[in-house]
């Protein structure tokens, strides 16, 4: 080529393109879909006329769906887009007023759903096997809306959400699949009731197993 500006920059595309592949990186991208089962616990704090009251909400058997993006960082760490959502219906409330505890079955078609945008490293162990178990976890942001029989329970809340988990990917066909277990929550959200007149500090968590489709490419 006449022009070295152009020589430069063809040069350097190549070097790059040559250390992304010896990492790991190059054309390794994933993408997958996957569902599951989960059970939760959501927590509402708030003080008010000097009393410290606490609601626990204890679920019953509810789901998550969801779908991640996501690529190599090297030759045994992943770095992912995740967006998904779990519905669980709550079976149990728990009231904790200055110690004093009572708790019943909640009324029917209470319903407690959560957003999940998070951004999650995972861990590979042993990427040239034909079984790869991994561990790892993420940190994002949690969209909370709670519901008795389609009417607002809660005001929607935002909060911090997080998770750990760990699994297994096995070889299929097109891609492979994947099973393992999370545990997600979140914190820092403030619950208002919809009368306005009260604002809780919650927090939940929940345990999920799944299983995935990923395919690369």
């Amino acid at each position: 080529m006449k022009n070295p500006m152009a020589t430069t920059a063809v040069f350097a595309a190549l070097t790059v393109g040559n250390a992304a592949n010896a990492q790991g990186m190059g054309g390794d991208f994933y993408a997958s879909v996957f569902g599951g089962l989960s059970s939760s616990v959501a927590t509402a704090d708030y003080s008010a006329s000097g009393y410290d009251v606490s609601v626990d909400y204890e679920s019953e058997a509810g789901y998550i769906l969801g779908a991640t993006v996501g690529t190599s960082i090297n030759a045994n760490a992943r770095a992912e887009a995740e967006f998904s959502f779990e519905s669980n219906t709550i079976g149990t409330v728990v009231l904790d007023v200055d110690g004093s505890t009572a708790s019943g079955d909640a009324v029917d078609d209470f319903v407690v759903t959560t957003t999940y945008l998070m951004g999650n490293v995972w861990f590979d162990f042993g990427r040239s096997a034909q079984v790869v178990p991994y561990a790892g976890g993420g940190l994002g942001v949690v969209f909370v809306n709670s519901a008795i029989d389609g009417d607002d329970f809660f005001d929607p809340a935002t909060g911090i959400a997080f998770q750990v988990g760990a699994g297994v990917q096995l070889p299929v066909v097109t891609g492979s699949v994947d099973v393992g277990s999370r545990f997600k929550g979140f914190t820092g959200a403030e619950f208002e009731s919809t009368a306005g007149t009260t604002t809780f500090d919650g927090s939940g968590y929940s345990n999920v197993l799944q299983a995935a489709y990923v395919l690369k490419f």
